[in-house]
């Protein structure tokens, strides 16, 4: 608050400055001087009071619109092993030997009213070192408000990649 004043005292001095000197800044320049009274008796305290609160007001609406992050950790079965809120429905899984897996992960009805602005995927499974070195788990394509498919992926790994089923954890935000 002691900073807004001083702010205020600061713009109030540059209206005043001989270069500026015209009706509207000092419109503006009176406005915002703490010490003035309006003509309709309104301290200027009481004015910029009620200025902080309508701005801390809307800030605080605003922050109750923000997107909320959902995530998940699923097995390498496609079993979830936990989630942030209850916000997946099902995993359905498939593996292609020495090719990839699928996970289609299906979202509860109505949890996002349009497709999920960011979703993000991270392979987690160290399970052996094969997976931790050449393991790699990606996005399928976008996410609708349905659902969002994970691929598993064994990356680099000389010869054939066997089974490349892995863990990993899934973030979606609305």
């Amino acid at each position: 608050m002691l900073v807004l004043a001083e702010l205020v005292g600061l713009i109030y001095q540059g209206l005043r400055a001989a270069e500026y000197q015209t009706p509207q800044t000092w419109q503006v320049a009176n406005f915002w001087r703490l010490d003035a009274v309006s003509s309709k008796g309104m301290h200027m305290k009481s004015r910029l009071t009620l200025w902080v609160g309508i701005t801390a007001l809307t800030l605080s609406v605003s922050a109750l619109a923000k997107p909320v992050l959902h995530t998940a950790t699923i097995d390498q079965h496609g079993n979830v092993v936990a989630q942030s809120s209850s916000w997946i429905k099902s995993v359905s899984y498939s593996s292609q030997k020495d090719y990839f897996a699928t996970y289609k992960v299906f979202f509860k009805e109505g949890q996002f009213k349009k497709s999920p602005g960011f979703c993000s995927v991270s392979s987690i499974d160290t399970s052996d070192h094969e997976r931790l070195f050449y393991g790699h788990a990606k996005l399928g394509g976008a996410a609708t408000t349905e659902e969002v498919n994970v691929l598993g992926l064994m990356v680099g790994k000389r010869g054939a990649s066997g089974d490349s089923s892995m863990s990993f954890q899934l973030a979606c935000s609305n």
